[in-house]
């Protein structure tokens, strides 16, 4: 029987070679592997694993790095531990190796059932798509998946949260999209298979580009730029800092006072959850008065909040719903990424395949200062 390594090819000393601290980004997985420190593997073994690992990464050579990562991967495989697969296969889509990511994410999050998708032809056949185990950021990673299935002529059924629920209607008008939460046992019933969005694009050949956007709400959008743009003519620049992940290494308010600054714009506020103290404070603090629209609340209603994204002519935001919802539509938007090996995005250059307008930029050993220097000038570049 073919295994699932088979499909992965070996890495090249380009692809694995991202330009800053390698070494480190490569911690979280080796820290994680040492609290794992199970999975039946003998402790010896695991040991020996993660020293292995470690000492390649602090040599910087990713690419016996990964061949020893995909070793481990391989032993988690022979005890099914699909948790460790997951993650090797989204350290894959990190280092832009689709392909390998795909086929390992498919394998980790197939269930076993009557109606299991194995990438037989669909053709004329309805298919149930759902999110397995992933975060929001899924649903529009993965935006594109969805056409490659209309493309083959699949009657395609997706499954997403509920606040996202008119804004797939309309930007998918001929894909069945239902409730995750309260419809799918009814979709089960009415699909001949299911899958989840990974492995359509392993099935269907997703090469990482993103060909899709969202699509607000027109006249919404019409109707809040002309509401914001009444109270001042400068370009609106949307801004969030935060997120409910309090291990994330985001810049702090006094390393937003700094940059706010020096580009005369009208920021917006984007960040979800009670900041009014923090906006007061941004305001006290420097010469801006930072508009804050009370009617959208991203957490409830994500149709409105993606108009109002889509109103503003920029975004600066860190690693959050919201360098998603705005990169999913095209928005040019500027994120502020911590030195780390980040689930969502890619682990070296600026640019994100999956989306166009995005830019990344990482913070140093130093600070946060050249991250927001790059941030000024590409902002200045954009309005």
């Amino acid at each position: 029987m073919k295994r699932i390594w088979q499909h992965v090819g070996e890495a090249t000393s380009v692809d694995l070679n991202p330009s800053r601290s390698p070494a480190r980004r490569l911690r979280r997985l080796i820290r994680w592997l040492r609290a794992r420190g199970k999975a039946g593997f003998r402790q010896s073994d695991t040991d020996r694993l993660i020293r292995e690992i470690s000492t390649l990464a602090e040599q910087g050579d990713w690419h016996q790095a990964t061949s020893s990562a995909i070793r481990w991967a391989e032993r988690a495989e022979q005890s099914d531990d699909r948790a460790l697969l997951e993650r090797v296969g989204n350290d894959f889509r990190r280092l832009r190796r689709f392909e390998q990511s795909f086929a390992l994410l498919t394998h980790c999050k197939r269930r076993m059932g009557q109606k299991e998708w194995n990438g037989s032809d669909p053709m004329g056949k309805c298919l149930l798509i759902e999110r397995r185990d992933g975060d929001l950021a899924t649903f529009f990673i993965f935006l594109s998946t969805i056409d490659l299935g209309i493309a083959r002529g699949i009657r395609c059924i997706v499954l997403v949260e509920d606040r996202l629920i008119p804004l797939f209607k309309r930007t998918f008008p001929q894909v069945d999209i239902r409730s995750e939460t309260l419809e799918r046992a009814t979709s089960l019933a009415d699909a001949d298979f299911v899958t989840s969005f990974e492995a359509v694009a392993h099935f269907l050949g997703w090469d990482g580009n993103q060909r899709r956007k969202l699509i607000p709400d027109p006249d919404e959008v019409t109707t809040l730029r002309r509401s914001y743009a009444a109270s001042s003519d400068k370009p609106l620049v949307g801004i969030a800092w935060g997120s409910v992940n309090i291990n994330k290494d985001a810049p702090g308010i006094q390393d937003w006072l700094q940059f706010l600054d020096r580009v005369p714009v009208r920021y917006v506020n984007l960040q979800y959850g009670d900041v009014a103290a923090t906006v007061r404070r941004i305001e006290r603090d420097s010469c801006h008065r930072i508009l804050n629209d009370p009617s959208v609340n991203q957490l409830i209603d994500m149709d409105r909040f993606a108009s109002q994204v889509s109103c503003l002519s920029a975004v600066i935001t860190i690693s959050n719903t919201v360098a998603h919802v705005a990169g999913a539509l095209g928005v040019p938007t500027f994120v502020l990424l911590d030195g780390q090996f980040k689930r969502s995005w890619p682990g070296f250059g600026s640019d994100v395949p999956w989306y166009e307008s995005v830019h990344l930029s990482r913070r140093n050993n130093s600070g946060w200062d050249d991250a927001f220097n790059e941030t000024e000038k590409w902002l200045s570049a954009v309005i």
